[in-house]
């Protein structure tokens, strides 16, 4: 949703109720820069508004991120907005567990994943109980 913020600035909301789920919020974005950008994207400025020029010099915030090419994607999509970015918790959610399943696949410990990844060893167990998404 396209709208002023009051100061002649245009911006972009993603709407609230697509937030809930991954796919709606993230499909664009990832297809535009991929999973990995994406998910630096959120964990960097989730729940807050980015604004994205139109071309992006290399000391801006967006290329030490996401490096000159994917940066200018997104200023490219989204150029002149001040963009919010939701904070992606289920991406990154997602991300950390595909890792676990990685760990754990090459030998390591459920205590030693719950220490790595800061979970509880019930934690871990409940996870890879799951099937791998």
């Amino acid at each position: 949703m396209n709208r002023s913020d009051g100061n002649g600035m245009r911006s972009f909301v993603l709407p609230r109720a697509r937030a809930v789920n991954y796919i709606g919020v993230f499909q664009d974005v990832c297809q535009l820069i991929g999973e990995e950008a994406t998910a630096k994207l959120v964990t960097q400025y989730g729940g807050t508004r980015l604004y994205l020029p139109a071309t992006i010099k290399p000391e801006h915030p967006l290329c030490q991120l996401l490096g000159q090419e994917i940066a200018q994607k997104l200023a490219g999509e989204f150029s002149g907005l001040s963009v919010e970015i939701p904070r992606g918790v289920k991406l990154l959610i997602r991300q950390r567990n595909t890792l676990i399943f990685a760990d754990r696949a090459l030998g390591i410990s459920h205590r030693q994943l719950a220490l790595k990844y800061r979970l509880t060893e019930r934690s871990i167990r409940e996870i890879l109980n799951q099937s791998p998404k």
